[in-house]
């Protein structure tokens, strides 16, 4: 039933105007209202089918993807962040803009979960389970994303070159020191496998 709803909810926040074109503009003007609303779970429903479009705008999609996880940690959903996260890249793996965004929402993320019949999930969790911190592992995979968004700002149109390119190397060092301040700097000696 949840799919389903869902389903029709994204039908009926796409339907193409007169020109066949999809009204992103004033979705998101809807969606940007429902978050200052509070009204984060229907926020989420916009900004997760717009995150999700394969035909975003390549300049808006990171931004889609970012409310989308701001209304999931308000609605207290910090288990869907990875499974979320992971469907957007996969979806726009090209787009280097998105990658970096993806990469500093690993680095914000909660850092801990539970080790529930072998998976980790992440946030709190009720009941019985190992209580893991996931640090090292989101810090590893925010290093893999900035390292792709790199590759792929490298090869990109010169028009995608200059402040942005510097932002992105900054973000990626600061990744690469993960909480590694002038006290533990020696830890940057350990090697990790990207």
């Amino acid at each position: 039933i949840i799919l389903l709803a869902a389903a029709v909810t994204g039908a009926r926040l796409f339907t193409a105007d007169a020109s066949g074109q999809k009204a992103h503009p004033a979705i998101r003007e809807r969606a940007a209202q429902m978050l200052k609303d509070g009204n984060y779970k229907e926020a989420y429903d916009i900004y997760s089918v717009l995150a999700l479009d394969p035909k975003d705008d390549p300049q808006r999609a990171a931004d889609d993807m970012s409310f989308a996880v701001q209304c999931l940690r308000n609605l207290g959903r910090s288990n869907e962040f990875d499974g979320f996260v992971e469907k957007v890249i996969e979806v726009h793996k090209d787009n280097w803009r998105l990658l970096a965004c993806a990469a500093q929402l690993y680095m914000d993320a909660e850092h801990y979960g539970s080790m529930i019949a072998g998976e980790f999930v992440r946030g709190p969790h009720r009941g019985s389970s190992v209580i893991m911190n996931s640090f090292e592992r989101d810090r590893v995979r925010s290093m893999q994303l900035y390292r792709d968004a790199i590759e792929r700002n490298i090869k990109g149109p010169d028009s995608e070159k200059g402040s942005n390119t510097s932002n992105l190397y900054t973000s990626y060092s600061r990744a690469i020191l993960g909480n590694r301040g002038w006290n533990e700097a020696w830890r940057l000696q350990y090697l990790t496998d990207l």
